[in-house]
């Protein structure tokens, strides 16, 4: 076991760029060689992914959430009512609501009613969520998110509403520690097999579209099977960027925002084309010049 490890790490080393030395050797090597690695690499990647998801998001602070949440909703006024219709929202409140939760042992501002809002003042009000007369406003990390009530058709929230909302979530937390664990197995089966096919499609693609333009223009004895091999080591260190990003999601120490105007899949499938094109590069370089390297070194 420990020696498979030790090898997957060797050829996790060695694959994160492309090094014509190496990925020469690639050539040689059996596919289901590099197949295992990928499935190894997927495994373990999301595997990380849903261990820090449990650190972070821990079954005892989303409970505590879920129960703020529901004593929040128990405690709205007895005599607020709430009307959508036609795409339009009013109350009998003659002044925002304010929905506060506790997470952390923080106070958040999870959601704020407001009539004479614009979408705008969510920042004003740094609350999550925004109701106003028209829309409703979700932050997100990529900017607010704006959504029509004419989507909602015509629905009228009063008290009795508010209290039926608030055992639903009180019966949920009693079985949420049931479910939560039930769950992350379920997860470590589900999550790398989505992961693995979405990233298998796409490599397949790449592979298909690189092997094309090699066969074509640069080398003829290349092979589509061969390339779609050395994609599954390209794709190493694309794939750690993206884990990467989605667990710790960096920010820069700075007041100034910055927006990014590529978007996150786009971005690692620029990356992947780009390692995948010099591995294979790397790969079916001139014999000679592989020769030369290996005397130097």
């Amino acid at each position: 076991m420990w020696r498979k490890v030790k090898t997957f790490f060797h050829v996790f080393k060695s694959s994160l760029f492309p090094q014509p030395t190496y990925y020469h050797k690639l050539t040689k090597a059996q596919y289901s060689f590099s197949f295992k690695y990928f499935v190894f690499l997927i495994f373990v990647l999301n595997s990380i992914f849903i261990c820090s998801f449990v650190i972070k998001y821990s079954p005892s602070k989303i409970n505590r959430f879920i129960n703020s949440v529901t004593k929040q909703v128990g405690s709205v006024p007895k005599e607020m009512v709430v009307n959508v219709n036609k795409g339009s929202l009013f109350t009998n409140y003659n002044r925002p609501y304010f929905f506060w939760a506790t997470y952390n042992n923080q106070q958040k501002l999870l959601l704020v009613i407001d009539e004479t809002a614009d979408p705008g003042k969510i920042d004003i009000y740094n609350t999550y969520i925004l109701v106003t007369s028209r829309e409703i406003v979700v932050k997100l990390s990529q900017g607010p998110k704006i959504i029509s009530l004419k989507n909602f058709g015509r629905h009228t929230f009063q008290a009795k509403d508010f209290e039926k909302a608030s055992r639903s979530l009180k019966t949920f937390s009693k079985l949420f520690y049931l479910v939560y664990f039930i769950s992350i197995p379920c997860l470590l089966i589900i999550l790398p097999l989505v992961s693995f096919s979405i990233t298998l499609f796409y490599l397949f693609i790449i592979s298909l579209i690189v092997y094309l333009f090699f066969k074509t223009y640069y080398h003829k004895r290349i092979h589509f099977k061969k390339t779609l091999q050395l994609s599954f080591h390209a794709v190493s260190l694309p794939l750690i960027l993206d884990y990467f990003l989605n667990i710790f999601r960096p920010t820069l120490p700075t007041n100034i925002r910055f927006k990014l105007f590529i978007p996150t899949p786009l971005a690692f499938l620029i990356i992947l084309v780009m390692f995948v094109f010099a591995a294979v590069y790397e790969a079916y370089q001139d014999k000679h010049f592989l020769q030369h390297k290996r005397r130097a070194s």
